[in-house]
């Protein structure tokens, strides 16, 4: 199978959304996944990621879910903010 890189995206910032805040397994398979995969983002990408972590956070942090879902996010965070500086 083959995406082209709008469809990569769409299927990555899907993902993401759905995973963002729920209590399951899947909010740490899908970060593993975008992290293995990363260099097929563009940068506007991961910047929307950031930028929608941090708006959860700053409204209220437990909206990323209980507290190992919240240090999963926030390191994610921290990994594509790590990335976008090299």
């Amino acid at each position: 199978m083959t995406l082209n890189k709008f469809e990569f995206k769409c299927l990555v910032i899907s993902a993401f959304r759905y995973s963002l805040g729920r209590m399951t397994a899947m909010s740490g398979i899908i970060t593993e996944i975008i992290l293995n995969n990363i260099k097929e983002l563009e940068s506007g990408t991961i910047e929307e990621m950031i930028r929608e972590i941090e708006e959860i956070e700053s409204i209220n942090v437990s909206r990323l879910g209980m507290e190992g879902d919240i240090d999963l996010w926030l390191d994610f965070k921290v990994k594509l903010k790590d990335y976008l500086r090299r």
